[in-house]
């Protein structure tokens, strides 16, 4: 049986901000991880913050490297290169973890926050402990982190937009301006736009209605995809993170590589949790654990030794 938001919200008003609970645990818990410093790139970005800071301005020519002076580097994560270095500059390490794990933190509390308008507390902290274990490995005192909170916000009001059957609110489309400056993906919350905005328009009944879905949806888009390009790259944001993924370095970058099955993984457990259970033998769905047992029993087995033969 599905409740409606009306329903859940009367049957779990105890006083008690289960967002806000989210939002501090997450917090104190990422404080401890050692793992958030963890990885070299957070070094330069705070390097090229300060030189930004101390010359009022974005590079264009890379002032740092040994083997390639001056070679031509747009920093297209400045703004948070900025919020980093002057994090560092205020209270050291302490403040930069400090900035990522709130950062974080808001997200799950946004997350928490949608999911408690249509499910109970105890299967919306199932939820929002099954998303902090698949970002567990991602997650970094890195520019990604402070986009967390824009991620997840982007991606509710586009949930809500569709559940009230209208384009979101033509301000939101504003936020483009700061996630686009701060991490390249911004480039997915288009694309995410861009499918919700398709599935209005097909799910409109009648000519007329589909119009109307386009027309509300199609200035929306418009609207965010002008303001995403409001950026030291200009138009070449939008195809950024397309020329990135076609270098040959990229494949041995972790965050870049594809979900392994040789080792238990959070994405692996995830999958399996998320199939209902009451699915009958039919549903494709049904399937899908035993499947993901396959792969991963497939996976660690190994190969056997040939057979010398006298």
């Amino acid at each position: 049986m599905t409740l409606s938001a009306t329903d859940v919200a009367a049957g779990h008003r105890s006083g008690l901000s289960w967002p806000l609970l989210i939002a501090a645990s997450t917090f104190l818990v990422l404080l401890t991880r050692s793992q958030m410093l963890g990885d070299g790139d957070l070094y330069w970005h705070i390097v090229a913050g300060r030189w930004m800071f101390q010359h009022l301005a974005i590079p264009t020519a890379d002032p740092f490297s040994y083997t390639m002076p001056g070679a031509p580097w747009i920093a297209h994560e400045w703004l948070a290169e900025i919020v980093y270095a002057a994090a560092y500059s205020l209270a050291g390490w302490s403040a930069v973890v400090g900035l990522a794990a709130a950062a974080f933190a808001a997200a799950l509390a946004i997350l928490a926050r949608y999911l408690l308008r249509y499910i109970e507390p105890l299967y919306a902290l199932v939820l929002t402990s099954m998303a902090f274990s698949l970002a567990s490995p991602h997650l970094l005192a890195r520019p990604h982190t402070l986009v967390a909170p824009l991620l997840m916000f982007w991606t509710v009001t586009l949930l809500r937009a569709r559940e009230t059957d209208r384009a979101p609110p033509l301000w939101t489309a504003l936020l483009m301006v700061l996630w686009a400056n701060l991490h390249g993906s911004f480039v997915l919350g288009l694309a995410l736009g861009g499918v919700f905005s398709a599935e209005a328009v097909l799910a409109a009944d009648g000519p007329a209605a589909r119009w109307h879905a386009a027309r509300q949806w199609g200035i929306f888009l418009l609207a965010a995809l002008m303001v995403s390009m409001v950026n030291p790259h200009g138009p070449y944001s939008l195809l950024f993170a397309y020329d990135l993924s076609r270098m040959d370095f990229i494949s041995k970058v972790r965050e870049w590589m594809p979900p392994s099955f040789e080792g238990m993984q959070p994405f692996e457990l995830s999958l399996k949790r998320s199939v209902p259970n009451g699915l009958p033998p039919a549903e494709p769905g049904s399937k899908l654990p035993f499947w993901i047992d396959c792969l991963h029993r497939l996976r660690r087995r190994q190969p056997e030794s040939p057979v010398r033969r006298s």
